[in-house]
């Protein structure tokens, strides 16, 4: 029980210090980040497709 309510104090720290570290970030810096994800997330989805287009090729090619 002992350890369970100091890794809770621990978190709750890491957390309170993340909530603090991220009010002084300006809104610009935000915005950045948000629109870097939707980046990310559009050039994983396309190398999926190429991945899944070469399966298929190779599918093909095999006759299945």
């Amino acid at each position: 029980m002992k350890n369970v309510k100091m890794v809770f104090a621990v978190v709750l720290g890491w957390v309170t210090a993340a909530s603090t570290a991220f009010a002084a970030v300006p809104t610009e810096v935000t915005t950045a980040i948000s629109t870097s994800g939707t980046d990310a997330a559009t050039v994983a989805s396309a190398v999926f497709v190429v991945l899944v287009g070469i399966y298929a090729i190779k599918l093909m090619r095999k006759g299945l």
